[in-house]
């Protein structure tokens, strides 16, 4: 079978005592912690006092295990003189999405279609359309897909009819997710914002912030297996001992910690003492979470190596509302096997160790990277 695993290999760096100032890309992650029995929802936890580890999570909303199935509706937009993805395509990546909430969220995210919904509209613009469209309010969330109409547009000179989306492009509120085709991702992306998602950004080496920049979540621009680690956390789709806050006290008074992570990739490890994140307080409200979004290479011929390290800012979200949460993808590390320091906000990050598998036996697969170990300092 062509992604057959065999044998584990633990691999240590090539010590090299060099330090870089980071201008963009960076860092690794995580070790052992444990932490006391969850109360209430496996998921939904508290943090009991004196437990400094542990990553409170905000999120009052946030779904839990036992919560029940989740019903939508699916309406399908026509106009006359317009195209519209057939009902079979939005049917078809709306289980898609239903199977990709069931998996990321380890079972406690169960939606399920109710009703599909056709109405025909005659000439008008999207703005009219939404406007006299009916609202489910009875739904967890309603999702609809808009037509393609013939726009006139000028190419050199002429004025060409042309097939554009009436609504320009997808978005979401109000509980549904306005969509002007049936990308699965775009499916994810917009009913992520009524999950209370916003966009997944990125911070560039000159300091400024690219929007939609961040390639680790489906709340990007790019593709990705799944929302970024903090949108994960934020959502209550991980454990007490998956996200662990690192040892701050041992850190101020000057030591070195030694953590140990694991890869987040679909989000279906359970109860693993890996955990998938270490996060640093940066201020009472800004947090930096340290993991690593996929354990295989990934982008266009590999571009980005198996056990990226991945460096994000969130903020804490004691108070949100809404579509709320966001990332900033402020840096990672991509060669996580070659031992150099990294310094990022206020932290010097040594990758010392990394264990891997390979993804065929007769080793011609590449492989699978299922841990990275990282050395974690104070700067002076």
């Amino acid at each position: 079978m062509g992604n057959r695993m065999t044998k584990k290999t633990t691999h240590t760096a090539r010590h090299q005592a060099v330090q870089l100032s980071l201008k963009a890309l960076f860092l690794a992650t995580s070790a052992l912690t444990v932490l006391h029995p969850q109360t209430s929802h496996a998921y939904v936890y508290t943090c009991e006092p004196g437990e400094t580890r542990c990553v409170p999570n905000y999120n009052k909303n946030a779904i839990t295990e036992n919560a029940g199935i989740k019903t939508y509706d699916l309406v399908r937009i026509t106009m006359t003189g317009g195209v519209t993805k057939e009902l079979g395509n939005i049917k078809s990546s709306a289980k898609w999405l239903d199977d990709f909430f069931l998996t990321a969220s380890r079972g406690q995210l169960r939606t399920k279609l109710n009703k599909t919904h056709t109405i025909a509209f005659d000439p008008m613009s999207c703005k009219e359309v939404k406007a006299a469209l009916p609202n489910f309010k009875d739904q967890f969330y309603t999702i609809r897909v808009f037509p393609y109409v013939t726009k006139i547009v000028k190419e050199r000179g002429e004025r060409i009819p042309v097939l554009k989306p009436l609504c320009g492009s997808s978005n979401a509120g109000g509980g549904n997710a306005n969509l002007v085709g049936t990308l699965k991702r775009d499916f994810a992306h917009e009913v992520g914002h009524l999950l209370g998602l916003k966009h997944g950004d990125s911070r560039e080496a000159n300091g400024s912030i690219k929007s939609y920049g961040d390639g680790t979540t489906i709340m990007g621009r790019s593709g990705s297996y799944n929302y970024s680690i903090p949108q994960l956390h934020w959502l209550g789709w991980t454990q007490k001992n998956d996200i662990v806050q690192l040892d701050e006290k041992a850190l101020r008074n000057g030591g070195t910690v030694e953590v140990t992570l694991r890869p987040t990739d679909k989000n279906t490890v359970k109860d693993s003492n890996i955990p998938m994140s270490y996060v640093y307080d940066l201020s009472p409200d800004k947090r930096l979470f340290i993991g690593i979004p996929q354990s295989i290479a990934s982008g266009r011929k590999g571009a980005i190596p198996a056990g990226r390290i991945a460096f994000y800012t969130a903020p804490k979200c004691k108070q949100c509302r809404g579509m709320a949460m966001s990332d900033t993808l402020i840096g990672s590390i991509f060669n996580t096997k070659i031992s150099k320091e990294y310094q990022i906000e206020g932290l010097v990050i040594n990758p010392i160790r990394y264990e891997s598998q390979k993804l065929r036996a007769n080793g011609t697969g590449g492989e699978r990277i299922t841990s990275v170990t990282l050395q974690i300092r104070l700067a002076p």
